[in-house]
């Protein structure tokens, strides 16, 4: 009965050992996500834009120069002139001021362009005239207000 007993005793011993639970892997996924916006960031020139005079030097009737205005984008933006702004004593009678974007090195026609992450700069004009006659003397210096829409 003692054989007995340990025999059993055994056989429940070594079960437990031989059969006992191995602890599995569990996984999981842990999802991320985020938005990046495209955008665009000038860095203005350390050299402002220069204007020259337009038609004869004695009676020019415009004013107009271009300048490249460095900038990294991330993405597709349109980028626009917007607000000129007449500085210092800058003549502002009778005086009509456009400005131009342009992608690249390339001057512009229209007051925006479509850049790209490739691009690495904007040339922006401006253009000061007389509306009839010639420009006063003076000194002429404007600010414009670039800005990179979606």
């Amino acid at each position: 009965m003692l054989r007995r007993a340990l025999l059993v005793s055994g056989v429940l011993l070594s079960g437990s050992f031989g059969f006992a639970g191995i602890a599995g892997a569990n996984t999981a996924t842990v999802p991320f996500s985020g938005t990046v916006n495209a955008a665009c960031t000038f860095t203005p020139s350390a050299t402002p834009g220069t204007l020259n005079p337009v038609g004869t030097s004695l009676t020019p009737n415009s004013i107009s120069g271009t300048v490249a205005v460095p900038m990294v984008c991330n993405g597709s933006r349109t980028v626009t002139a917007g607000t000129i702004t007449p500085t210092g004593t800058t003549p502002t009678t009778d005086i009509t001021t456009t400005a131009t974007v342009g992608a690249g090195s390339t001057a512009g026609t229209t007051n925006n362009a479509a850049v790209t992450a490739t691009d690495t700069q904007v040339t922006v004009g401006l253009t000061a005239a007389k509306g009839t006659g010639v420009l006063p003397a003076g000194t002429y210096t404007y600010d414009v207000n670039v800005t990179a829409t979606p």
